[in-house]
Parts: C-alpha cells; structure tokens; sequence
C-alpha cells in the first residue's frame, strides 16, 4: 500500500515539474529568471525563489507577470505588496526598518562615548 503512495508522489511531482515550464521568449524568461534572484523562497527563508524547489508557485506568478508585459518595478511592487518586505532578499531601506538599520549604529556611539569622555578630560 505505501509504495503505491510514494509511486503517486514522485509521479505528481514530475507531473507538477514538467506543467511549470519557462517562458518561451528567452528575453521575458531572462527577465523572469534576474527577477527570481530578487525574491526569498518564503518556505526555505535563505534561498532565493530561482534556487528553491519549493517555490515553483511563485515562479510562475512573476512569468506571468512578465508574460503580461509589467515592468520589473511593477513586478517588484506587487510582489511586496502581496507578500511583504520579508519575501526581498535585500528588503533595502524601509521606514518600518529605520531602527532595524540604526541600532548598530547607534549602539556603537554609545559604547564609544564613555571612551571619548575619557579622553577629554585628560
């Protein structure tokens, strides 16, 4: 009985695998793949979305946005809005993440300051 299981899994992830084909412009598939590089696999977090086995979902959400003509700002835009900054590999400079940047920053003149003072008075 369970091999008939695992027969039935492997067959629908070859049939999943081959239904999720490139697109057939090698200039929008190009652009898809640059764009795959882009995105976190929400599933695996430290991979990007082009390297993730599980991520086959949104691969095909972005062909088809590039397949729709939308340029990659738009894809980009959509893609965070729908999923938020964490699905980013370089989520960049966010105003949800002005103390996420600053904290080391300010961290460090802190430690310093004592430092500082010190020698000031000699």
């Amino acid at each position: 009985m369970t091999s008939y299981k695992l027969t039935f899994c492997i067959a629908a992830l070859f049939a999943f695998h081959a239904w999720a084909d490139p697109l057939e412009d090698e200039a929008q598939e190009a652009r898809a793949q640059a764009l795959f590089t882009q995105m976190r696999c929400m599933v695996c977090q430290g991979e990007s979305i082009s390297d993730s086995g599980s991520a086959e979902g949104i691969r095909d959400l972005v062909r088809n946005k590039v397949q729709l003509g939308k340029s990659d700002d738009e894809i980009l835009t959509e893609i965070r809005q729908q999923f938020g900054d964490q699905i980013m590999m370089h989520p960049g400079w966010r105003t949800s993440t002005y103390l996420l940047w600053l904290a080391p920053i300010l961290l460090f003149l802190i430690g310093i300051s004592p430092l500082i003072r010190s020698k000031s008075k000699k």
